[in-house]
């Protein structure tokens, strides 16, 4: 059922020039009910995805090795360990660990600094 309302297009007192708008209230109110009625739909398939997500399935625990290996202590063998661990793996030229000595004696000292560059990083 259609609604028509009238308003005044000029100043008051000047003319008596009227519009007439039809505004047709029921169709606001059914298309105001489908928009409701979508965002309830979208609401639950929302809902329902959280829930698979939060239900579904889950990684198994890691077991992870907490024994430390055993490293030598002589300079001459630790490089040569060095080497052989980095022998497993396949690395870029130039990307391999390596033990860089202060000096030629290859002794230990108070202190040592260790470099860990990123992921791919090169000395080139």
């Amino acid at each position: 059922m259609p609604i028509y309302l009238f308003y005044q297009t000029s100043k008051k007192g000047i003319g008596n020039d009227f519009q007439l708008i039809s505004l047709n209230l029921i169709e606001q109110f059914n298309l105001q009910l489908l928009y409701m009625k979508y965002l309830k739909i979208f609401i639950g398939v929302i809902a329902i995805l959280c829930g698979v997500y939060l239900l579904g399935p889950h990684p198994s625990k890691p077991i992870y090795n907490t024994q430390l290996p055993t490293i030598p202590s002589s300079p001459i063998t630790l490089e040569s360990y060095v080497k052989e661990q980095e022998s497993i793996h396949i690395i870029k030229p130039h990307n391999e660990a390596e033990i860089i000595w202060a000096d030629t004696s290859k002794q230990k000292t108070n202190y040592a600094i260790v470099y860990l560059h990123g992921f791919s990083a090169s000395k080139e």
